[in-house]
């Protein structure tokens, strides 16, 4: 689980720029501690910068750990990472 209050992953400027998008598929190894300790792109974005970027950026966010049996553990997890200059929309509860 992923803790909020992250700032998101960067958007390359330069790409920004241009108007490259696209989105990344990662397998992350969150350890006990919640850090990322290994990032694998398992789809990529189309574009080395954006995938460069998204690998960057996850090994710097912070997770709640899993656990197994109520120990923390290792485990693995997908994260998606879009890069989209299209504005957000934001949905409210």
């Amino acid at each position: 689980m992923p803790l909020y209050g992250e700032d998101p992953i960067a958007y390359p400027l330069e790409l920004w720029d241009e108007g490259v998008e696209g989105t990344a598929l990662l397998r992350l190894l969150v350890n006990e501690e919640g850090a990322v300790d290994s990032v694998e792109v398992v789809e990529s974005s189309g574009h080395e910068g954006l995938d460069e970027a998204a690998r960057t950026g996850a090994r710097e966010l912070r997770f709640e750990p899993g656990r197994l049996n109520g120990k923390r553990t290792a485990m693995w997890a997908s994260l998606p990472v879009e890069f989209s200059t299209r504005p957000q929309s934001v949905e409210r509860e």
